[in-house]
């Protein structure tokens, strides 16, 4: 009977296992815009042969890896991007290129691995031609592409490996190789590799023949005819018109035949719109509003066939041999090919028709054959071929789970059979299929619930007659039929008591004799009074006696919160209480029973919070409690001698248990006991338990859905099943391999239960949790379709994606076809993404990675995509991944990337090879310093020593300099003191005691700067009133500033100012500051000297303001170093009295600063402290009286008025002499010297010396070198390359006396270099010698008889003129020759080529023409020509004015010419 039982059970189970095998969709899972799509709104879907997912959207194209979309839209200025936004349908070349069409009719491919798109046809800018639109697709080879457009031909694209792109030919009804019409409606390809392309006019074949050899060579057919589709028959080509019927073209006689309304029957218009062909060769011809008719090739018959409507939208061939037909009216008919018959089928009900015009039919067969229709308003329909029925699939907006929009636009499957729908316009998207796996179905005990716990089931028992017994959190015990229908549900276990809680049960047990235990949640235990009755209506009636813990009672139940109940071999019931340890008793129903406890207070248990009781096949029972798991050996059971073996987790045991909290025990047939635990995921331990016990684990890391493990239960397989709060999962031990279970593969939910697991008679597993429970099947579960191939999906620098081959790019290609990449090693932090394309249950995915050179083991990094390293150094790498299988299983099929960061410039060997280089010449180069050094330190020290001896040496020099200064100083004071000397003396007087006094103020500086640098200047402090200090050497420079017209005021400070400081350093420093910006100011500028207190810094401050040239910024910060003289030549000196200023100032504590712009002033400012204190803190100051101090006396020389300026030469004296000088006393001395002797012009600079010389032609120019505006070198230059001048002696007179400026002088073209001092006698008798020279030498010129310039001493230049003008008139001397007629031929003005001449020759331009003429005549006489001959022949006139000029130029008449001849002659005989 029992046999019979259980066998009834395992039938029942199989049919209902059979009644869920056909299609059932669990729920729809939604993708949208905030999932990281790019519109809602999807057309087309299409899953590429890698795994990827392409969504085409209103508003661009997306890739989906299962984890993130990738994003490809076209943007403004991007030429690598599709005509429009809109993507409509989708599909794969032979070459992996992905494929779209647009909504503006262009076609674009996108290579995947450079990720660049190309449109097909060629976008141009519409203007005044026709837009062109791609209109058909055909993939030739697999290297080969055609493409028909509506107004450009047919394109041909053939595949280019080397360019990894294709190549585009055009053909259009023009040109050599042309089609019919550019209007292409159908390409197909035919058996015989031949293309056909018909068009709106003509139809055009190209042979195989033809097309290998690359000649585009179209047959014109039927030019007159418009087609519109083609199928082959074996030997035929079936050609379908708009207006005329079908063409039947025989290909092997090149004959054809029409079928038209005229010679076949049945037909009923011309007017084809499309030809079908079945795969048994059964031909449809759909026709204009006229239906649809079938062709049968063995009957040769046509037969109408009877639709929905006339105008026939699509027809779609299933797997089955069937066709369906849309039409224009809503539903669908099929007609069953082998029998003709057709049935309609309304898909749309009425009331869904309101909100579409037509159903636009989508149709799909997935990889079980099984037809899915996709609706615009009916959403999904499935078509139940068993049934023959549709079953509809809907929005439902109060149920989560159903398709998200009624308007479906695409269906595909991913390569795993995951099945995708792109949904759109009303809350559309994406939508995952998850169809409910027959291998697992739920049980909701209360489908119309009232609270969660309803249907939180929280332990479960099958009783002998195959009844499944569940707990509720909600107190109810609910039965079940062997084939999971409800029987009933007890409510109530206390008939009599009035209690307003229900007993929570949390285990089910029935012990060998069929009693019924059931524990509770603080209710204590319950046990039926009698065993559980065969006839299962009689359930209801079980009573039950109850079982409480009473305190008093020692033999009462242990506590009342009773989570586990188990049975040992000897018949002991072992009863788990979660706080309250665990007690024993028998089953002896005949009387109470009788408990006996154990605790932690009364044994070595290691925890009161028992979770779970398990007795083992050799008779070892265990106790799993929150802390630690506890082993009663069979040995001690059986004795009655209850001794614990505690097993807890130690960091120092390896094979320890590797978690205290246990939760759950299970034994499987293979004698192993399995642990689960509360974290630490499952551990194992053989039986039989030895001496040493070794845990082994199994967690999340190895590929668990989570390491809480709530169940355990191993199925006819062998399999092992953990629940846990993340779904199933099934271990297969043989390969170590994890299969993973949840929402997202066929459960209806995750969160299971604790010890709420029970393997049925027949092999099915309960698993109870959160939402009822889950039975599973684990016969019926299906092997999986894919198998996961990890890639790479992104890769990331500083976060940030690298687009490929933009500019400094990694990535010359996608990362998913890259398999090297090199980085600088600027780009040494990167992340890598990655993915299974497990699209159906991305999370059930586990990764690990390895960098190998970096990593020294995997990476498990569960569920996470993207592996990221920073700051690598630079060196070769390999990055792998690797992914779990579907089954859990470690897939080997590893991706890997090489990865080879390149090493910054300075890291390179040649870098290195140039540090040990540079290491090297740097140990050469610090050998030769340290040499160096030392060298120098001895030479600094005996330079130091010798300039020491140097200026010891100089300030006894200056000492004695002081004596003979004093000597020169007083006689010539007594000289001047006399009144009866002469202007001119008393001028040369005043000279000498003027440049006298400043030889003194110098050597005085030097003293005091001496002085300064030795630390040996003391300072005589007193206090002086700064106003009045200042004012007073103020006062002795207003008649020099009245003198040189400048505007000098002075502004004292309104408050008295007393400062501390020695007087005379104080008047050096003012007096130096006044002196400089007087000297410094030209004439009608101003200089204002001030007197200020600045409070904030307690210091007064004195400022001398100029209007004079100002000082570059670039030297401001050397103005007080000494030694630096920064006004040129304008303005010379020694540079010594700024530096001693500051030098004073800063003895003072305090400062000169400046303040300077070019072209506009200077402003000095002299700050001291105000506090006496301060300054009496420096050594070296000495406070003294005021009487001591003695008087300052300021005189200061203004200076004669000695500007010289421009002079026209002295009409007494015949030589002019140009003085070209800077310095006022030595211009007027040296023309004074020369104004005896020379008429003198002079000039105060180069520039101004170049103009005068210019005008005035002197005979000789004195020049000095260092000038303003132009120095005397230039003006030199400038002279000698002058036409003008270049014949003037030039004579430098200077102060540079090195070698190297004498020839630098002299190459410029100077005659005499005389060094300063000057000694005027000298330079008299050079000028002397100069000009008497000229004359020799000219006097030399005009005595010779020959015409050769070569005989004055010029210069080239020169000579090249006379040899002009010379040979002009011996060419011209017949002719009347006038200074107006030469100074023409010459180029140059009358005035210019006259000075020329005098200057050269020191004859006029007559003379000169006359004294050439003459010597022309003197070569005339001598070759034997009369007198009155030869005076015609050089322009003369009268014979008699001849031989006067003849006579005053040769001193006799020519008539004597010949007998002078002739005595010379004689006496040389």
């Amino acid at each position: 009977m029992h046999q019979l039982r259980i066998l009834t059970i395992i039938i029942l189970s199989l049919l209902q296992s059979l009644c869920t095998l056909s299609q059932d969709i669990y729920r729809f899972e939604h993708f949208n815009s905030e999932n990281g799509l790019s519109q809602n709104t999807i057309s087309s879907l299409l899953c590429d042969r890698k795994g990827f997912l392409w969504i085409g959207t209103m508003n661009g194209l997306n890739r989906y890896d299962g984890y993130r979309f990738k994003i490809y839209k076209s943007k403004k200025g991007d030429s690598n991007v599709f005509t429009n936004n809109r993507v409509i349908d989708l599909w794969e070349d032979y070459q992996g290129f992905i494929w779209m069409k647009t909504y503006d009719g262009y076609y674009h491919y996108l290579n995947p691995e450079l990720e660049l798109f190309k449109t097909i046809p060629e976008y141009v800018e519409i203007k005044s031609t026709k837009k062109s639109m791609a209109t058909c697709f055909l993939q030739y080879s697999p290297e080969e592409i055609w493409v028909g457009t509506t107004n450009e031909g047919v394109l041909y694209l053939k595949y280019n490996s080397k360019l990894n792109n294709y190549t585009q030919s055009k053909h259009s009804d023009k040109g050599r190789y042309s089609i019919t019409n550019k209007e292409v409606r159908f390409i197909v390809s035919g058996k015989d590799s031949s293309v056909w392309v018909g068009t709106k006019k003509g139809v055009n074949l190209l042979t195989k023949k033809d097309l290998n050899a690359g000649i585009f060579n179209f047959q014109h057919l039927f030019i007159n005819y418009s087609f519109n589709s083609a199928i082959e028959l074996n030997d035929e080509i079936w050609l379908g018109t708009d207006n005329h019927g079908i063409i039947k073209y025989n290909k092997n006689e090149s004959s054809f035949r029409f079928l038209d309304m005229s010679n076949t029957s049945g037909f009923e218009s011309n007017q084809i719109s499309n030809l079908y062909q079945s795969k048994d060769g059964i031909i449809l011809a759909t026709f204009v509003n006229k239906g649809v008719l079938a062709f049968n090739p063995d009957s040769n018959k046509w037969t109408k066939l009877k639709i929905h409507g006339d105008e026939i939208l699509n027809v779609y061939f299933d797997k089955k041999d069937n066709v369906w037909i849309t039409a224009t009216e809503f539903g669908i008919t099929k007609i069953e090919l082998s029998t003709l018959k057709s049935k309609y089928y309304e898909l749309t009900t009425k009331n869904q028709r309101v909100i579409t015009d037509l159903e636009r039919h989508v149709f799909y067969e997935d990889l079980d054959s099984n037809l899915w229709i996709g609706l615009h308003g009916g959403a999904l329909t499935y078509y139940n071929s068993e049934k023959d029925k549709f079953i509809h699939y809907q929005n439902n907006p109060s149920n989560p789970n159903s398709i998200s929009s009624s308007i479906v636009h695409c269906i595909t499957e991913d390569l795993s059979g995951q099945m995708w729908l792109g949904t759109g316009q009303y809350k559309g998207g994406l939508e995952k299929i998850i169809k409910r796996d027959p291998a697992f179905t739920q049980i909701l005990p209360i489908p119309e619930f009232n609270q969660i716990t309803d249907n939180v089931v929280r332990s479960i028992c099958q009783d002998k007659n195959g009844y499944i017994w569940f707990g509720t959190k909600a107190g109810d015990l609910h039965i079940y039929s062997p084939s999971l229908k409800k029987l009933s549900t007890i409510q109530s276990f206390h008939p009599t008591k009035n209690d307003p809680y229900k007993d929570n049960i949390y285990s089910i047990f029935i012990d060998h004799q069929n009693y019924l235990w059931l524990g509770t949640k603080g209710k204590g235990l319950l046990i039926s009074q009698t065993p559980i009755p065969n006839n299962p209506a009689e359930y209801t009636k079980i009573k039950f006696n109850s079982y409480l813990n009473n305190p008093k009672d020692s033999t009462s139940l242990a506590g009342n919160n009773i989570y586990s109940i188990s049975q040992d071999q000897r018949g002991n019931i072992w009863i788990g209480t979660f706080g309250n340890g665990i007690c024993k008793t028998n089953t002896d129903h005949s009387r109470p029973l009788v408990f006996q406890s154990y605790s932690t207070s009364n044994s070595q248990l290691s925890s009161d919070l028992v979770r779970c009781i398990y007795s083992d096949s050799d008779s070892n029972l265990w106790v799993a409690t929150s802390f630690g798991l506890n082993l009663v050996k069979a040995n001690d059971l059986k004795q009655n001698n209850i001794i614990f073996q505690n097993f807890y987790y130690s960091a120092e045991k390896p094979n320890s248990i590797n978690y205290n909290d246990v939760v759950e025990v299970f034994e499987d047939s293979k004698k192993q006991v399995w642990f689960g635990t509360f974290g630490g995921g499952v551990n194992k331990l053989s039986l039989p338990i030895v001496d040493t016990i070794q845990f082994s684990s199994v967690t999340s890391e190895s590929g668990l859905s989570n390491d809480v493990i709530f169940g355990i239960k191993e199925d006819n397989s062998n399999h092992l099943w953990f629940s846990s709060e993340n779904g199933l999962s099934r271990y297969d031990e043989s390969n170590k391999s994890i299969q993973i279970y949840n929402e997202s593969n066929g459960l209806a939910f995750n969160n299971f239960a604790e010890n709420t697991c029970y393997t049925l008679a027949d092999g099915r597993i309960l698993f109870g949790g959160s939402n009822g429970i889950e039975v599973v099947r684990p016969g019926l579960i299906k092997p999986s379709k894919q198998t996961n191939f990890i890639e790479l999906t992104n890769f990331q620098l500083f976060n940030k994606d690298v687009i490929v081959g933009a500019p400094k790019s990694p990535l010359k290609k996608n990362i998913s076809y890259t398999n090297d990449i090199t980085l600088l090693s600027s780009q040494s932090s990167f992340s890598i993404e990655y993915s299974a394309l497990n699209l159906s249950d991305p999370k059930k995915n586990q990764y690990a990675y390895l960098l190998e050179n970096f990593d020294t083991d995997w990476n498990y990094v569960g569920n996470q995509t993207k592996a990221t390293y920073t700051n690598l150094a630079p060196g070769e790498y390999k990055f792998k991944v690797k992914s779990t299988t579907r089954t859990g299983f470690w897939n080997e099929n590893e991706r890997v990337l090489r990865i080879i960061i390149s090493p910054a410039w300075w890291q390179t060997k040649l870098a290195f090879f140039a540090y040990l280089l540079f290491s090297i010449g740097l140990i050469i180069f610090s050998r030769y310093i340290i040499k160096r050094m030392n060298k120098f330190r001895n030479d600094l020290t005996i330079e130091k020593t010798i300039n020491e001896l140097k200026l010891r040496f100089f300030t006894n020099i200056s000492h004695e300099i002081r004596t003979p200064l004093t000597l020169i100083l007083g006689p010539i004071e007594d000289l001047l003191q006399q009144d009866n000397l002469d202007a001119a003396p008393t001028k040369k007087l005043r000279i000498i005691r003027k440049n006298a006094k400043r030889m003194l103020q110098l050597v005085n500086q030097l003293l005091d700067f001496r002085k300064v640098q030795n630390n040996k200047m003391q300072l005589k402090i007193q206090e002086v009133d700064l106003n009045e200090f200042t004012k007073d050497i103020f006062e002795s420079f207003i008649p020099l500033a009245n003198h040189k017209q400048i505007f000098y005021s002075f502004q004292n400070s309104s408050t008295p100012i007393n400062i501390w400081g020695d007087r005379s350093k104080l008047d050096s420093i003012i007096y130096n500051l006044i002196s400089n910006a007087i000297k410094f100011t030209p004439k009608g500028k101003k200089v204002i000297v001030s007197v200020k207190i600045n409070s904030s810094k307690n210091k007064a401050e004195v400022f001398v303001t100029d209007e004079g040239p100002g000082i570059p910024e670039k030297n401001i910060s050397e103005i007080f170093n000494r030694y630096t003289i920064l006004s040129n030549h304008d303005f010379a000196g020694t540079g010594i009295g700024l530096s001693l200023a500051h030098e004073l100032a800063v003895l003072h504590h305090g400062s000169i600063e400046l303040s300077s712009t070019v072209g506009e002033g200077s402003v000095f400012c002299f700050s001291m402290p105000l506090d006496k204190e301060k300054l009496m803190q420096s050594p070296n100051i000495q406070a003294i009286s005021d009487e001591s101090q003695q008087p300052i006396y300021h005189h200061v020389e203004i200076e004669d008025d000695n500007n010289v300026t421009e002079t026209s030469a002295d009409n007494t004296n015949d030589q002019v002499i140009l003085i070209v000088e800077d310095n006022e006393e030595i211009l007027a001395y040296t023309k004074d010297s020369l104004s005896s002797l020379y008429s003198c012009i002079v000039a105060n600079n180069g520039k101004e010396g170049l103009r005068l010389a210019q005008i005035h032609n002197p005979d000789v120019i004195i020049t000095d070198i260092m000038m303003p505006e132009m120095d005397g070198i230039e003006m030199t230059r400038l002279l000698k390359e002058n036409f003008t001048t270049c014949h003037i002696p030039i004579v430098m007179m200077t102060a540079k006396v090195d070698v190297q400026d004498k020839i630098t002088g002299f190459e410029t073209g100077a005659e005499a270099y005389i060094t300063k001092p000057l000694q005027m006698a000298y330079l008299k008798a050079v000028l002397k010698t100069l000009i008497t020279q000229r004359k020799l030498v000219i006097s030399k010129y005009r005595d010779n008889k020959t015409i050769d310039p070569k005989t004055l001493k010029v210069n080239s230049k020169d000579e090249d003129f006379l040899k002009q003008l010379v040979t002009y008139i011996e060419t011209n001397y017949a002719t009347e020759l006038s200074v107006d007629s030469l100074s023409g031929f010459c180029c140059v003005s009358r005035t210019v080529f006259y000075n020329k001449i005098k200057g050269l020759t020191g004859l006029s331009p007559l003379e000169f023409i006359r004294e050439i003429k003459l010597k022309i005549a003197m070569q005339f006489l001598e070759k034997g020509f009369s007198v009155s001959e030869v005076a015609h022949k050089i322009g003369y006139t009268d014979v008699k004015y001849f031989s006067k000029q003849f006579s005053s130029q040769y001193g006799y008449p020519p008539s004597k010419l010949k007998k002078i001849n002739k005595s010379k002659s004689e006496g040389t005989e």
